[in-house]
């Protein structure tokens, strides 16, 4: 989805919200218990709570409007297992956009699964270990694939450790 549509989703959603919060406002409380008052505030509020749920499983295209997500969960005092998810997937995807990339982050956490590599001068090898034991260095391999900026970061940082290390080596001799 486009970040245009998703703002447009999510201009749409957080206006049904408005909407249906002014006619819960703008309603008479006090009705008896039953009468036909009683059950028109009862739909508006039905209809405040479908709009609030759709507004959460929107994607919210920033952090604020996470927070307004988090505002309604709030406000609702509790939280069904997909308004959870759907956060979550908020949480991940504003922290994967927002955040710089550490190549050196990305070499430890492989290297701590198992993962390796072979540099040969200008062309480095990445490993995952043998089979049943590769599913987490593999998605780290896959990760690079899709980000090339990425993988020359985590290229130039082997080539750079690896030099250092040569060069405490001779210096040693």
């Amino acid at each position: 989805m486009n970040s245009a549509l998703l703002s447009t989703t999510w201009q749409d959603a957080v206006a049904s919200v408005d909407s249906a919060s002014r006619a819960i406002s703008g309603y008479p409380t006090g009705s008896p218990f039953g009468s036909p008052e009683e059950q028109e505030f009862d739909r508006i509020v039905g209809q405040h709570s479908i709009a609030a749920r759709r507004l959460i499983a929107t994607p919210a295209p920033d952090l604020y409007a996470l927070r307004t997500k988090l505002g309604l969960l709030m406000e609702f005092g509790c939280v069904e297992q997909d308004e959870l998810r759907a956060i979550a997937a908020d949480v991940d995807r504003l922290v994967a956009a927002s955040a710089e990339f550490d190549p050196a982050h990305w070499l430890t956490e492989f290297e701590a699964v198992g993962g390796g590599f072979v540099n040969r001068g200008s062309e480095v090898t990445f490993l995952a270990p043998k089979a049943g034991e590769s599913g987490c260095a593999m998605s780290y391999i896959q990760e690079l694939e899709q980000h090339p900026d990425w993988r020359a970061a985590v290229v130039d940082l082997i080539h750079q450790r690896d030099r250092s290390t040569i060069s405490e080596e001779e210096g040693g001799n």
